[in-house]
């Protein structure tokens, strides 16, 4: 995941005044951690894509946590609870599920990925009766949600005459980074290279062996106009850096969404394949955007009103600490736990192929 390392244009960095910090003092957001004497282990298992799973969560992150010991570990270790990524449920069953655990405990399974993703790699039975299970996801029906960006009201002012600047040294088209290549859920790469008969786009990544790093992509976003947003499903509430990556970098995103995600997105600050016809119709949009500064100054307007944080997984640890230590006091069950492999919240194939 592309993290927030694009430098803001001229035109969004002069307005920024007075920005909330993003979480300036961990302790200051904090949850207050319920204390009733009973002390608990939190195991953090495994990792997330070979890198850490939710870095920030550390002793001492939350204020009154005093009852809760956080452990991370690759094997098995005793817990009262456990949080891992759900490719590693299977694992975790495999190996740490026995005689030896006789109690029913907590766990958080932290899934940021499509249905048919979580569906591929986790298999949750209804026999699997030794946990209480709590969904961390970016399905609005999880008990605890994560998103990949973050915006907040703020009012502020547009200089059209820096936005003119950028509307004219922008001498690419569109760009696409794409590096997931599967077309069992999409039609983005069929999509792209239709578009890109009438209309310029780059295209970067695996699936056209033109990868690039994360500093050479921070070179080239500012250049372009557009930004293809597509991801590489489309899902019920399933929006990531994709859209984010483009505001920062004072592209416009084009999404490809339906119409249920776009109450995610920020009014007017994307343009929407899915609204037009073909890629042949959308590259007529934006090859008007693209020379006509009245339309393209439109996507822009949302900087009156909204300010865009950095492109980052965002999640409260202080809440699901809370949570898990209620949980092991009062267990429930987590209704959003059959979203996270619930396919019929996805558009099909078939579904995406008609706007070829």
């Amino acid at each position: 995941m592309l993290q927030d390392f694009i430098p803001l244009p001229c035109f969004l960095r002069s307005q920024i005044v007075n920005v909330h910090q993003e979480r300036s003092n961990p302790s200051s957001n904090a949850q207050n951690i319920s204390k009733i004497g009973k002390n608990i282990v939190v195991l953090v298992y495994g990792s997330y894509y070979k890198e850490v799973l939710l870095k920030d969560l550390v002793d001492g992150y939350c204020t009154n946590s005093t009852h809760i010991k956080v452990v991370r570990s690759h094997t098995c270790v005793e817990h009262d609870a456990v949080i891992l990524h759900f490719i590693e449920y299977d694992r975790f069953l495999r190996e740490c599920v026995g005689d030896r655990y006789q109690k029913k405990k907590t766990m958080v399974i932290f899934a940021m990925e499509p249905p048919w993703s979580v569906k591929l790699t986790m298999h949750i039975e209804p026999t699997d009766q030794n946990y209480y299970i709590l969904t961390y996801s970016y399905h609005r029906s999880s008990l605890l949600r994560s998103t990949y960006f973050e915006f907040y009201r703020e009012n502020s002012w547009l200089n059209t005459t820096l936005l003119w600047n950028e509307f004219t040294n922008r001498k690419k088209a569109g760009v696409s980074t794409i590096s997931d290549c599967q077309q069992n859920h999409t039609v983005r790469i069929d999509y792209i290279k239709r578009l890109s008969n009438m209309f310029p786009v780059d295209r970067y990544g695996a699936c056209v062996d033109k990868i690039i790093s994360n500093e050479e992509f921070k070179n080239l976003c500012p250049k372009y106009m557009f930004y293809l947003s597509f991801e590489n499903s489309v899902c019920d509430d399933y929006i990531t850096e994709k859209y984010c990556i483009p505001l920062k970098c004072g592209a416009i995103p084009v999404v490809m969404s339906n119409g249920h995600n776009l109450v995610h997105l920020i009014l007017g600050s994307y343009i929407n394949a899915l609204d037009y016809e073909s890629p042949e119709h959308l590259a007529q949009h934006l090859s008007k955007v693209s020379t006509n500064f009245t339309l393209y100054q439109r996507y822009f307007i949302w900087i009156k009103y909204y300010k865009i944080k950095p492109c980052k997984f965002y999640s409260n640890i202080c809440e699901m600490l809370d949570l898990i230590y209620q949980n092991t006091l009062a267990p429930l069950e987590d209704k959003g736990l059959s979203e996270l492999t619930n396919v019929s919240s996805c558009l099909s194939g078939d579904d995406m192929s008609k706007y070829l």
